[in-house]
């Protein structure tokens, strides 16, 4: 109900909108993935866009490549947990 204002200037035909079919728990998050040095990580191309994130001198980079298929990441960097939601 709280969208029917902004619908009402739409160009959307919410008549043709669908429901993708994707729930909740269709894509589990990724908790305590495999971390491995950036020189092994063959499987990589040198162009591949990662989320990187420091703390307290610890750094971690996250494929977006495999992060787009999780969405969510659990993990504990420089001792604090974090979580990375894309």
């Amino acid at each position: 109900e709280f969208l029917t204002p902004a619908l009402e200037y739409s160009p959307i035909d919410l008549t043709e909108v669908v429901w993708g079919g994707v729930g909740p728990k269709d894509s589990p998050d990724l908790t305590s993935p495999l971390i491995v040095p950036a020189t092994e990580a063959v499987y990589f191309d040198a162009d591949d866009r990662v989320f990187g994130v420091t703390i307290e001198g610890e750094s971690r980079a996250y494929s977006l490549r495999i992060v787009n298929a999780h969405e969510i990441v659990n993990y504990v960097v420089g001792g604090e947990p974090i979580s990375l939601m894309w």
